[in-house]
Formats: structure tokens, C-alpha cells, sequence
């Protein structure tokens, strides 16, 4: 069954990376980031991309923002021990987390 997921997931994602379309990956990332990491990771750094070339600014990036808020806090919270600690971080980052940010060069 979780493979199943896992490969319905990816085909998703893939046909929404190439559709652009920002709100069925946040949609999926909400679907996936308990049960499949490898698909969280990549939507994730799907969404980091966009904000950071500037396709998602403004108020659909803060929707975005309180929409995943409580999701990324949980896997901020876990630090290093989630896999998608990471890629959580980077996105937090990349719109403007100033905790997020201190973090971040906390690793470097």
C-alpha cells in the first residue's frame, strides 16, 4: 500500500511540476509529509524554488506560509532528526523565517 502511495505520489508530483501549479504541490505536501518523505522532500524543494525565483511572492506566498505553518513548525521543531528538517528549513528561510534563517546559519 505504501508503495502504491509512494508511486501515485510521485507521478502527481511530477505532472504538477510540470503544470507549475504552486497550490496542488502545496496541496500534495499536505497529503504526503507524514507518510512519504521522499515526496515531502521534493515538494518542499519545489515550493523553496519557486519563492526563491520570485514566481511565488506576496500574498500567495504568505497563504502558503499559514497554510504549511503548523506542518513546518512540527518538523522544525524535530530538528536534525527529521529527514525533512532540511528541506523544511531552506523553505522557512527562503520567504523571510527569521528564526528559520538563525537556524540555518546555526549549521553552517
Amino acid at each position: 500500500m505504501k508503495f502504491a502511495l509512494a508511486i501515485s505520489s510521485l507521478f502527481l508530483l511530477a505532472s504538477i511540476t510540470l503544470a507549475e501549479d504552486v497550490e496542488s504541490v502545496v496541496t500534495l505536501l499536505e497529503f504526503v509529509i507524514d507518510v512519504d518523505e521522499e515526496t515531502a522532500a521534493k515538494c518542499l524543494a519545489t515550493l523553496r524554488d519557486r519563492v526563491q525565483s520570485g514566481e511565488v511572492t506576496g500574498e500567495q506566498r504568505d497563504a502558503i506560509r499559514k497554510q504549511l505553518g503548523g506542518k513546518l513548525q512540527e518538523v522544525l521543531a524535530a530538528g536534525r532528526k527529521s529527514p525533512l528538517y532540511i528541506d523544511a528549513l531552506m523553505l522557512a528561510t527562503s520567504w523571510g523565517d527569521q528564526d528559520a534563517a538563525r537556524e540555518a546559519r546555526d549549521l553552517a
